[in-house]
């Protein structure tokens, strides 16, 4: 690698003169190889290619630009190894053998199929509903799939790859036999109205399903079936339709060049029907140069000072960007399946390892609780289901900790009390995902600030837009003419990203007191055009203190939802920049082209002194909170901010990629020196 060393003379508006050294890697020529046009090759020997590189997934979006490193590397290895040592360090050893691949390469193919078949026992739990329906299955087949399995007369494949899958972990589990006649028959099923040729490059339209359910689902079903199976008439059309589906380990129906996590989903199935039909394709496609970014993926190698953001994946400081979303869905919908297979077929593999301790980071020790949207965009917010049936060896060692995922916006603070997630915009992050079935949730996703009570954990239900717009912090049209109708997407899903974005999140332990704090200034033009919304926080172990500023550039009068229902015994308070408002009914109204400020909280102790009791703003425009005696100033500057106690510079935050600096920033006519902290993730001053 050749680095360029670059000094900057900075002078800073306070009138500090600062130099800067900037190390940036220099790229050559061959540093980024292009893939080369693949030729279409009738044989499946031929049908390989080397990795493509890294595309963008977003055809539309934030405009990204390079950023460098505040100052000079400063012991930066040391402070990565200190964070990918708490994700990594402690991991649990897989229970299939890892082989290096000279033992593989000479292993008998039965000896290998042996462990695939084994690598799928014990590692998911089928819901208990598909037990009843593979009752009646097996007793009528054709009816029952008529009437459970099919959609406008087509096979309803979210239906029957989850319900094939299902079956066919659990006749690794249990070896019962009506399960794989089952699974046949749905095979068989799906094959008939597949089209037929070399590559299905397009689904037909009738069929108007999302390819997720064809490139992921099923390619994971027929090998499943390959694997388990001696019924070699169906385990030929696996291989078969695998190999028409996915031409290319990058590549599968129009999903093309994938990278990250869907790299995986498609590229696992394909080789395992190539070790099991294909050999010398196997061989080939298991070469350095076509799976190098695979094991990239399985064994994973955590995102860290790159300068193009928009690449998907898991970043050093455990925040999941996928298709340009902050989510943990694809990481938890995956399972162990893949980890576990991969393993079985002489790879390393650590993924689900790394998962599982990202979990233990966001979730509450003892509360059935997720956050809105972090885990999917479906309305539901518990996730105990999902993780009994994918997740069936997790030990949930979370604790009572408060955290920032810098990249992704997010703040979590768990409590014995409650647990609360807040997600700060990010304009490199998509504000929302819709697809077609969950299309009025944004309000939720954004905006929503809610203590999730232990007291009554068992009466929080799955979301609605009519629940939703009753949560703290939801702003929605006071004339109730709320319509999402345009955020539905024809197909697919539809990403909806936020303008003018100033967003901070950080977290403060002084003196044993536990602050959450975020500011969240942003428009969001797809539900309020261009009214600006400003937003600052703070979340201790007694409760919500917050200041929302609404400047309404609508043509309807905007109401804003200031107080949680749900929160039996927790004391409310609102204080209006309307003199007129009382927030009497949880409420208060900002009129066309007005503004409004409205400072509320949501506490435990209404008089507790030693918490913070309200937000307010300098004359700067600066976040400041009082707690515990002390004044607290958060100032913001470009991509950090300042946590400023009693006048003294206190702490760091930033939303830089490269999270492992020492960086050096001038402030009131001196230059401080802040050190990367990996267990807070905030920068402490040193100098």
């Amino acid at each position: 690698m050749i680095f360029i060393i670059i000094s900057i003379i900075i002078v800073f508006v306070v009138g500090t003169l600062v130099t800067v050294q900037v190390i940036v890697p220099a790229l050559t020529e061959d540093s980024k190889p292009v893939p080369k046009e693949q030729e279409q090759l009738p044989t499946p020997e031929a049908r390989t290619s080397t990795e493509p590189q890294p595309l963008t997934q977003h055809s539309s979006g934030p405009q990204l630009t390079i950023q460098k490193p505040i100052s000079k590397l400063s012991n930066s290895d040391n402070l990565e190894n200190q964070l990918l040592a708490e994700m990594q360090g402690d991991a649990p050893q897989a229970e299939s053998q890892v082989l290096t691949e000279v033992q593989h390469s000479v292993e008998p193919k039965e000896t290998v199929l042996s462990r695939l078949q084994l690598s799928l026992k014990n590692i998911y739990n089928m819901p208990s509903e598909y037990q009843a329906i593979a009752d009646q299955y097996i007793k009528n087949m054709d009816q029952v799939y008529q009437d459970t399995f099919t959609l406008e007369d087509h096979p309803n494949m979210d239906k029957i790859t989850s319900f094939g899958i299902a079956l066919l972990h659990q006749y690794a589990n249990d070896s019962k036999q009506t399960y794989l006649p089952i699974v046949e028959h749905l095979i068989s099923k799906i094959n008939e109205q597949l089209p037929q040729g070399n590559e299905l490059v397009h689904l037909p339209t009738k069929w108007n399903q999302k390819y997720y359910f064809f490139c992921v689902r099923l390619t994971r079903m027929l090998a499943m079936f390959e694997i388990l199976s001696t019924n070699e008439s169906i385990k030929t059309i696996c291989h078969q339709r695998i190999y028409q589906i996915t031409p290319f380990l990058w590549k599968s129906l129009e999903w093309d060049h994938l990278m990250g996590i869907q790299n995986a989903w498609i590229a696992i199935p394909r080789l395992i029907t190539n070790f099991l039909k294909e050999t010398k394709t196997y061989e080939k496609e298991t070469q350095p140069n076509h799976i190098g970014t695979l094991k990239q993926i399985m064994k994973v190698e955590f995102l860290k000072n790159i300068d193009a953001i928009n690449l998907d994946g898991i970043w050093i400081e455990k925040s999941c960007i996928f298709n340009g979303v902050a989510t943990y869905w694809p990481l938890v919908e995956s399972g162990t399946f893949y980890a576990s297979v991969f393993r079985a077929l002489g790879f390393e593999a650590d993924i689900d390892d790394v998962t599982q301790k990202i979990l233990d980071k966001i979730l509450h020790p003892s509360m059935d609780i997720i956050p809105l949207g972090l885990f999917g965009r479906q309305s539901d917010i518990r996730i105990t289901k999902t993780l009994k049936t994918n997740w069936s060896n997790y030990q949930r060692k979370a604790g009572l900790d408060i955290g920032i995922f810098p990249v992704a916006g997010l703040g979590v603070f768990k409590s014995k009390d409650f647990a609360f997630w807040v997600r700060v915009q990010r304009w490199y992050i998509a504000g929302y995902e819709a697809d077609q079935v969950d299309f009025e949730l944004a309000g939720g996703w954004i905006q929503m600030r809610k203590l999730y009570l232990k007291s009554i954990e068992q009466s929080y239900e799955s979301m609605t837009w009519q629940k939703i717009k009753m949560q703290p912090g939801v702003i929605s049209n006071e004339d109730g003419s709320d319509d999402f109708e345009y955020m539905k997407p024809q197909k697919e899903e539809k990403a909806n990203y936020p303008m003018d974005v100033i967003s901070h999140v950080g977290t403060l332990m002084d003196e044993g007191r536990r602050v959450l704090y975020w500011k969240n200034e942003y428009k969001f033009k797809s539900l309020f055009g261009m009214s600006k919304i400003t937003e600052f926080g703070v979340c201790t172990d007694n409760g919500l203190v917050v200041q929302m500023e609404v400047l309404n550039k609508t043509d309807k009068i905007l109401k804003i939802r200031i107080k949680d229902d749900d929160a039996h015994g927790m004391e409310f308070d609102c204080r209006c920049s309307d003199s007129n408002q009382k927030c009497n009914n949880g409420f208060v109204t900002d009129g066309k082209n007005d503004s409004i400020v409205v400072n509320w909280r949501q506490v435990f102790k209404k008089e507790e002194d030693d918490h913070p009791q309200e937000v307010t703003r300098t004359t700067k425009g600066h976040m400041t909170f009082k707690f515990g005696g002390d004044d607290y100033v958060i100032e913001s500057r470009d991509k950090l901010h300042f946590v400023i106690k009693n006048s003294q510079v206190l702490l760091a935050g930033s939303f830089e990629k490269s999270l492992s600096y020492i960086i050096e920033y001038g402030y009131k006519n001196r230059a401080i020196k802040f050190e990367f902290n990996p267990n807070t993730l905030m920068y402490k001053a040193i100098i």
